[in-house]
Protein backbone atom coordinates (compact mmCIF):
# COMPACT_ATOMS: atom_id res chain seq x y z
CA UNK A 1 0.00 0.00 0.00
CA UNK A 2 1.44 3.82 -1.21
CA UNK A 3 -0.86 5.57 0.79
CA UNK A 4 -3.35 5.03 3.72
CA UNK A 5 -5.13 7.77 5.02
CA UNK A 6 -7.67 8.07 7.63
CA UNK A 7 -9.11 11.21 9.01
CA UNK A 8 -8.79 14.61 7.05
CA UNK A 9 -5.27 15.07 4.70
CA UNK A 10 -3.75 18.12 3.68
CA UNK A 11 -1.88 18.71 0.44
CA UNK A 12 0.26 21.35 -0.56
CA UNK A 13 -0.74 20.84 -4.30
CA UNK A 14 -4.67 21.44 -3.74
CA UNK A 15 -6.28 24.42 -3.36
CA UNK A 16 -9.00 26.72 -4.43
CA UNK A 17 -9.87 29.75 -6.79
CA UNK A 18 -12.39 30.73 -8.52
CA UNK A 19 -13.11 32.62 -12.51
CA UNK A 20 -14.81 36.18 -11.62
CA UNK A 21 -17.87 37.27 -12.79
CA UNK A 22 -17.73 38.61 -16.36
CA UNK A 23 -14.71 36.24 -17.19
CA UNK A 24 -14.24 33.01 -19.19
CA UNK A 25 -10.68 32.48 -17.61
CA UNK A 26 -8.43 32.74 -14.64
CA UNK A 27 -4.45 31.88 -14.25
CA UNK A 28 -3.90 30.19 -10.60
CA UNK A 29 -0.48 30.87 -9.64
CA UNK A 30 1.37 27.21 -8.30
CA UNK A 31 5.01 26.70 -8.87
CA UNK A 32 4.44 23.23 -8.24
CA UNK A 33 2.88 22.69 -12.03
CA UNK A 34 5.31 20.85 -14.26
CA UNK A 35 5.11 20.22 -18.03
CA UNK A 36 3.54 16.85 -17.15
CA UNK A 37 0.99 17.37 -13.90
CA UNK A 38 -2.04 16.50 -13.91
CA UNK A 39 -4.38 18.91 -12.81
CA UNK A 40 -8.22 18.54 -11.72
CA UNK A 41 -10.57 21.07 -11.30
CA UNK A 42 -13.99 20.55 -9.74
CA UNK A 43 -16.60 23.22 -10.10
CA UNK A 44 -18.49 24.03 -7.05
CA UNK A 45 -20.38 26.60 -8.49
CA UNK A 46 -22.89 27.45 -11.22
CA UNK A 47 -20.76 28.53 -14.26
CA UNK A 48 -23.91 29.43 -16.07
CA UNK A 49 -24.39 28.58 -19.47
CA UNK A 50 -20.97 28.13 -20.09
CA UNK A 51 -18.43 24.44 -19.43
CA UNK A 52 -15.15 24.14 -18.32
CA UNK A 53 -13.43 23.76 -21.44
CA UNK A 54 -9.62 23.05 -20.67
CA UNK A 55 -6.72 23.48 -18.06
CA UNK A 56 -3.54 25.09 -19.66
CA UNK A 57 0.00 24.29 -17.48
CA UNK A 58 2.79 26.75 -17.11
CA UNK A 59 5.36 24.70 -15.56
CA UNK A 60 7.00 26.52 -12.88
CA UNK A 61 4.19 29.23 -12.67
CA UNK A 62 0.52 27.63 -12.46
CA UNK A 63 -2.02 27.38 -14.62
CA UNK A 64 -5.13 28.76 -16.26
CA UNK A 65 -8.94 27.39 -16.43
CA UNK A 66 -10.78 28.70 -19.25
CA UNK A 67 -14.89 28.33 -19.65
CA UNK A 68 -16.30 28.73 -22.75
CA UNK A 69 -17.92 31.88 -24.09
CA UNK A 70 -21.32 33.10 -22.65
CA UNK A 71 -23.42 36.20 -23.20
CA UNK A 72 -21.69 39.23 -20.89
CA UNK A 73 -24.59 39.08 -18.45
CA UNK A 74 -24.26 35.09 -17.94
CA UNK A 75 -21.13 34.88 -16.93
CA UNK A 76 -21.28 34.37 -12.89
CA UNK A 77 -18.11 33.50 -10.52
CA UNK A 78 -17.31 30.43 -11.21
CA UNK A 79 -15.69 29.25 -7.50
CA UNK A 80 -13.64 25.92 -7.76
CA UNK A 81 -11.26 23.42 -6.18
CA UNK A 82 -8.27 21.68 -7.58
CA UNK A 83 -5.54 19.27 -7.06
CA UNK A 84 -2.20 18.93 -8.85
CA UNK A 85 -0.25 15.60 -9.25
CA UNK A 86 2.34 14.43 -10.84
CA UNK A 87 1.86 10.78 -13.08
CA UNK A 88 4.40 7.98 -12.25
CA UNK A 89 7.41 7.74 -14.27
CA UNK A 90 7.43 5.38 -17.50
Amino acid sequence: MALRVEGKSLFSTAGSAAVPAGQNSVFVANAAVTSDSHISATLVGDPGPRQLRWVAREPGNGFTVYFSGGPPGQRPQVPFTYLIVEPTPR
